[in-house]
């Protein structure tokens, strides 16, 4: 079976989304026509080393001295290495990327919070599953106590003191200097306040689709590949000297 493609029209943009062989046109369909319950599409990254497979934008989300909260569904189809989901930028923007622990045969169980040129945050939590869709949120709040949630379960430590200011613009999506992701995510989400209370220990994991607000500087919904973000904050393009960033119909249940 081939790889095929499902053109659609969305706000008046049209738009291809390519089911890898493991999809089904059913299940895509599915995810394109029930999109409150799914995503209409991830965001399929194929890298194989540093800046091979992202996406830029431009002008950048910078988070300086707020709370804030980056939040999305990822699927890593290897997760026995150190890659990024957001980062990449001028000095002191915030990075965040899996980290399997500085041991090639053990599964990721660490996110580094990273400012960039400067100091960064280990949160431990469980050890991941590659080929499978969790949910991550990373939270800031009013008082700088910033926790890491993983599927709704906080990693350690809980309401970590963090007062950087990450006054650099964050410009990239699927890559940070640790090198590129591989595998999906899904509804990447940014925004200058705290969206979860980040001295709890869990939070309820969302079960609907991100819609853009005042306080959301990007969202990444699936929609596009290029051009304006869902908030119209971002211009996107694409980067990297690998295979380019595609649309996938492989998308998390929410």
């Amino acid at each position: 079976m081939t790889d095929m493609e499902m053109t659609f029209d969305i706000s008046g943009r049209s738009r291809t989304v390519t089911a890898p062989d493991a999809i089904t046109g059913l299940t895509l369909a599915r995810a394109i026509t029930d999109s409150h319950v799914s995503p209409l599409a991830s965001y399929l990254f194929t890298g194989t080393g540093n800046a091979t497979s992202f996406l830029n934008m431009s002008p950048g989300c910078q988070i300086g001295d707020s709370p804030f909260t980056v939040e999305m569904w990822f699927n890593s189809t290897n997760v026995n290495q150190t890659i990024g989901l957001y980062g990449d930028g001028a000095t002191g923007a915030l990075q965040i990327y899996m980290d399997n622990g500085y041991d090639d045969d053990k599964a990721a169980d660490t996110f580094q919070i990273n400012y960039q040129g400067g100091g960064q945050i280990a949160f431990q939590g469980e050890s991941l599953v590659a080929n499978r869709w969790y949910h991550l949120a990373v939270v800031r709040d009013t008082s700088n106590r910033a926790s890491l949630y993983l599927n709704g379960v906080a990693a350690s430590p809980v309401a970590y003191t963090d007062t950087n200011g990450y006054h650099g613009d964050t410009t990239s999506f699927g890559n940070n200097y640790k090198g590129s992701w591989q595998g999906y995510i899904s509804n990447l989400r940014v925004s200058n306040i705290a969206r979860y209370d980040a001295t709890q220990s869990t939070i309820t994991v969302p079960t609907s689709l991100f819609t853009t607000d005042a306080n959301t500087l990007a969202l990444f919904d699936g929609t596009f590949l290029d051009g304006a973000d869902a908030t119209g904050n971002q211009t996107v393009t694409q980067g990297g000297s690998g295979t380019p960033v595609a649309l996938s119909g492989i998308v998390p249940t929410l």
